[in-house]
């Protein structure tokens, strides 16, 4: 099956795709060696304002990459879902961030190719984290100041995460280490869980912390070089700070805390950004609905292809292709993607989702309707929404207005805004 990716207007056009504040469900922290232990919270730490003028280049000869092969499996999302007794046999998709991440950027990134591992599970779609070839080749043969460079953002991280009783400088960087959230919410109509690595919150809780609030209180830790000139701050703006909004949104943390470093690894600044407010710093360079809207669509158009009746057994690979500027359902290679993780290996385990059970495919948003060119993505609860999930938390949260000096443009022509989305061929 293949599908075209509408234009930005076409997206921009419609009616905006609403989407339910996350809330957290369960969780995992991933040791040193690669463990995870689930529902444990002992890799998130508590945000210290590192002090400006630190060296981010110190540790790298010591520091432990993520070992080769690493990947992100799904066994440890469904392990935990299971070990707290969530039915996941109610949602659409499981998943994690990562491919969200590609998926929605693509309208205002469709330069990048990337694939995603589809498998479907009775009536459950997981998608699953694949590396393509070439980005293997690129990791393989990074030079050292390549390297270098990545390590910054880790070194960061860990020296806004050092304990008041751990020296920075003894604290090791590895990658290895993490903890991940995982989250309930829904995108239009399609219901979600999402796991996605968090990389602090805003003060200690340890143990106790956690609960259907918890994502208030993550924080995203960013790196970016300081601006020295115009060219660096439309770099910033245009691509930067819509990847940060879109990888912060997705799983509902509210802060992105942003370290400006020197050409030479010194932190020299820092500046702290409330997410719903990034859109407005963009001057229009990109709008959260074009986003929401795409991956709607998408999601709904995948999981009527793997799903839906008549639509063949197996494993599937979705990808995009810049140069035709389409995407693709093919049916996967052996061993392409990978096997589903076993239900059994966890206790407490939820039963896979029979193929009989009746689930309700996602409803694809309504044809694009003449509306005001800046009204703004919007996230909302489902308290009311009788769709056998949990109702989400009922205050209503909207993503900011765009830009002020957007507001005054003249309203979409009716003409374009009644254009529909290129439909899905197969």
């Amino acid at each position: 099956a293949q599908r075209g990716v509408e234009s930005v207007e076409e997206l921009e056009a419609a009616p905006c795709s609403t989407y339910d504040e996350p809330r957290e469900v369960a969780c995992f922290s991933r040791d040193a060696d690669r463990h995870a232990h689930l529902n444990q919270r002992s890799q998130l730490h508590a945000f210290v304002r590192p002090e400006l003028g630190i060296d981010l280049n110190a540790g790298f000869d010591e520091f432990v990459d993520k070992a080769p092969g690493a990947g992100a499996p799904l066994g440890d999302v469904i392990g935990a879902l299971a070990q707290r007794g969530v039915d996941t046999t109610r949602a659409h998709f499981i998943t994690y961030r990562n491919n969200l991440n590609k998926i929605m950027g693509t309208p205002y990134n469709a330069r990048d190719a990337w694939e995603v591992g589809v498998s479907r599970h009775g009536r459950t779609v997981h998608l699953h984290v694949l590396e393509q070839r070439e980005q293997r080749e690129r990791e393989a043969a990074r030079s050292r100041q390549d390297r270098l460079m990545a390590y910054w953002g880790l070194a960061f991280e860990t020296a806004a995460t050092a304990s008041e009783h751990t020296a920075k400088e003894d604290r090791v960087v590895n990658a290895n280490a993490e903890f991940c959230s995982v989250a309930q919410t829904k995108l239009g109509g399609t219901r979600l869980f999402i796991a996605a690595e968090v990389d602090c919150e805003r003060r200690g809780f340890g143990d106790t912390g956690g609960g259907k609030h918890a994502i208030r209180n993550y924080i995203e830790l960013k790196t970016t070089k300081v601006l020295a000139e115009e060219r660096d701050r439309r770099t910033l703006e245009r691509f930067k700070m819509c990847k940060w909004w879109l990888q912060s949104f997705l799983l509902g943390v509210p802060k992105v805390i942003v370290g400006f470093r020197s050409e030479d690894g010194i932190l020299r600044k820092m500046q702290d950004f409330e997410v719903k407010q990034l859109p407005k710093f963009v001057h229009g360079a990109w709008k959260p609905r074009v986003m929401l809207n795409f991956g709607s669509e998408v999601l709904a158009w995948v999981y009527e292809s793997v799903v839906g009746v008549g639509a063949p057994a197996g494993r599937y690979v979705l990808s995009y292709k810049p140069e035709e500027h389409r995407l693709s359902l093919r049916i996967a290679a052996e061993g392409e993607v990978p096997d589903p993780p076993s239900v059994g290996d966890h206790a407490g385990a939820v039963p896979a989702t029979s193929a009989t059970q009746q689930l309700s495919p996602p409803q694809r948003p309504a044809a694009p309707a003449p509306l005001a060119a800046t009204e703004p993505a919007k996230l909302v609860d489902e308290a009311d929404d009788d769709d056998g999930m949990p109702p989400m938390d009922p205050r209503r949260v909207t993503s900011p207005p765009e830009d002020p000096r957007i507001v005054s443009s003249p309203p979409v022509d009716p003409r374009r805004a009644a254009k529909r989305p290129r439909g899905a061929s197969h």
